[in-house]
């Protein structure tokens, strides 16, 4: 990996994890339907760059990440 992919990768992991910390991970709890909504389409998002950064080779790095961030009995 050259320098200017490790930058890249790291920038997405950066970006990776700051969304894991915003995420509202016990949404599907709330008893209001947007944030329900809201957070269904985050989680999705959030899946979605954890597919991109593992089929980018950054299985083990995308993966840590998710463990750090999610509570116990909020990720299925």
């Amino acid at each position: 990996m050259t320098t200017s992919e490790a930058s890249r990768a790291a920038a997405r992991l950066a970006e990776f994890e700051a969304a894991l910390r915003s995420h509202r991970w016990f949404f599907d709890r709330c008893d209001s339907r947007r944030v329900y909504d809201e957070g269904l389409e985050e989680r999705a998002r959030l899946e979605a760059m954890r597919r991109a950064l593992i089929a980018d080779g950054l299985k083990a790095e995308a993966d840590a990440l998710w463990e750090k961030h999610c509570p116990t009995g909020a990720c299925a």
